[in-house]
């Protein structure tokens, strides 16, 4: 008979990786309890997951300020934890999110600390997002973008080209050029790069007051990018994390007519003193578009797991709700046939799907929140 085994681990460092393992910490797995998770209908409203344990403190390791703990300067509030459990040869991630409270309880012969966390539909909810106007674009797009101006501490100062292209540079050869017609991800303008070499496009050099900001740190990188010419889709696009040293990470896509977010991680050199997030064609030269450009340090990444969606949404921006019509624009809203939903994943990461009201059993059982922008009056 198989049993159950579980796993609770840190994120001390903010690298993503979760590699200090407490599990043998944790006081009786029975204070292990985690509330929240789902929803009570297909399409009712997900309230964020938490997660409560105790942890045996005798040699003062969880108490947040002792200089000589193991965990001292590290374990504090918003580090990471995750919660695993292997059944059958098969692991599954039951809780991933924040620690939001440590209580320590310093008595001789019961020293103990009571954590409390939250996955990241917490801290998204406490975000405030304000977007441009999109028009015509999956709402799996869409819907990354929220994510991405939820994300603290952006470190591209020109994301979307609103009023030139400062801060990028020709990479090989080609031209750059600010465009306003067309498709563009974010109003007013979009980075059309025309390529007459592989390893051709863009370059935006990070911006810093001091080397060390990056050196040896996680970041995460990430662009939207697509062709306006039928004849350049199908081929591909990288985007390049680099640094002074030299490369550290490369992730590709297939250039499609639609918008497209790709992605890609590294830890930068600990000698670097430049650092680079490049944008380039792989297969052959072509004409490609950049909608916006997005770096964040790793431990502010949030977790997701977005489909484009099959659908595009005409319209995406504020819109007036006076009070005493909110109830009227919510049923405007619910009677559309395709509306499109953020979820909690199984490892309490986020994820999106787009629920055709016309067809009930193509919902997806996932909890979800809905995506409000209002203007009060």
């Amino acid at each position: 008979m198989s049993l159950t085994t579980w796993e609770v681990t840190l994120d001390l460092d903010g690298s993503g990786s979760y590699a200090t393992d407490i599990t043998a910490y944790v006081w009786r797995f029975d204070s292990l309890r985690i509330s929240g998770r789902g929803r009570r209908a297909d399409l009712g409203a997900a309230s964020p997951a938490t997660l409560t344990l105790s942890l045996d403190n005798s040699d003062g390791r969880f108490s947040p300020k002792n200089t000589g703990g193991a965990y001292y300067n590290t374990f504090h509030p918003y580090a990471g934890i995750r919660v695993r459990a292997t059944y059958n040869a098969i692991t599954y991630d039951l809780f991933k999110g924040i620690i939001t409270g440590i209580g320590v309880k310093p008595h001789i012969n019961d020293a103990l600390v009571y954590v409390t966390a939250a996955d990241f539909m917490w801290a998204l909810e406490r975000t405030s997002v304000r977007l441009p106007l999109m028009e015509n674009h999956h709402p799996g797009v869409i819907i990354d973008r929220l994510l991405d101006h939820a994300e603290i501490g952006e470190h591209v100062d020109n994301p979307i080209f609103k009023d030139d292209l400062t801060g990028y540079s020709v990479l090989g050869t080609g031209t750059n050029t600010r465009v306003t017609t067309g498709i563009v991800l974010e109003a007013p303008a979009a980075l059309e790069s025309v390529t007459t070499a592989v390893t051709s496009g863009w370059r935006y050099t990070i911006p810093h007051s001091a080397d060390s900001e990056f050196q040896s740190v996680k970041v995460q990188a990430s662009c939207y990018v697509w062709t306006p010419l039928p004849a350049d889709e199908g081929e591909t696009f990288t985007i390049r994390l680099g640094d002074s040293v030299g490369v550290i990470a490369t992730a590709t896509v297939t250039l499609t007519s639609q918008p497209q977010r790709v992605t890609v991680s590294g830890t930068f050199n600990g000698a670097a003193t430049d650092f680079y997030i490049d944008g380039y064609m792989t297969s052959a030269a072509a004409t490609f578009r950049t909608g916006a450009i997005h770096c964040v340090f790793s431990k502010s990444a949030i977790p997701r797991d977005i489909d484009n969606g099959n659908t595009n949404l005409s319209y995406y921006g504020p819109h007036l709700v006076n009070r005493a019509h909110r109830r009227d624009a919510q049923r405007a809203i619910v009677g559309q046939v395709s509306i499109a939903v953020i979820y909690i994943t199984g490892d309490s990461g986020l994820g999106e799907n787009t629920v055709d009201r016309s067809r009930p059993e193509r919902c997806s059982r996932a909890g979800h929140v809905a995506v409000d922008v209002e203007v009060r009056r």
